[in-house]
């Protein structure tokens, strides 16, 4: 590959300049970017939901929505976490990692994409949550460093902590 389109996307060249171009937009316009499109997808789903276009129940057009905001939060969580110049955000990203893997779950359930009965349903949306919920905070505060509250007295062994 040469310089230009040392890249590829898909299989295909993909030049840096285009790249360049898409990184800059991102980095400086980002947020505002994000912001449209996610209003974008709520006048969409307006636009089904008063056309009738889809025949979902009120209850599938919610989980549509609720999938299609925490997307959007998700995403913008990812971007403000790798933007240059700005501070790291391993906790929002980890929040917005669960709140889309719940509301993933729940436009499966809405959409009944599995046929299990209301036990194993409750099973199974426990166990995605809890699990995904302690990863998603195990990989935060990996990435946050805890310091001691304020106020709070030295043990007497010395080291820094609550005395009881």
């Amino acid at each position: 590959m040469t310089a230009i389109d040392d890249h590829r996307v898909a299989g295909l060249p993909f030049p840096n300049s285009v790249l360049a171009t898409i990184v800059e937009v991102l980095s400086t316009r980002g947020p505002a970017i994000l912001g449209g499109l996610a209003g974008l997808t709520a006048a969409v789903f307006g636009l089904a939901t008063s056309f009738e276009w889809v025949a979902w129940s009120p209850a599938q057009h919610t989980v549509v929505a609720t999938e299609a905001a925490t997307f959007w939060a998700l995403v913008a969580a990812v971007t403000a976490h790798y933007r240059p110049g700005t501070k790291k955000q391993p906790v929002a990203v980890a929040g917005t990692v669960t709140a889309f893997a719940s509301t993933t779950l729940s436009l499966g359930i809405g959409f009944s994409w599995w046929q299990v009965n209301e036990a194993q349903n409750a099973s199974l949306v426990s166990l995605v949550v809890a699990s995904v919920a302690v990863v998603s905070a195990l990989i935060a505060r990996s990435g946050v460093t805890a310091e001691l509250s304020p106020g709070q007295p030295d043990s007497p062994s010395g080291e820094p902590g609550m005395s009881i």
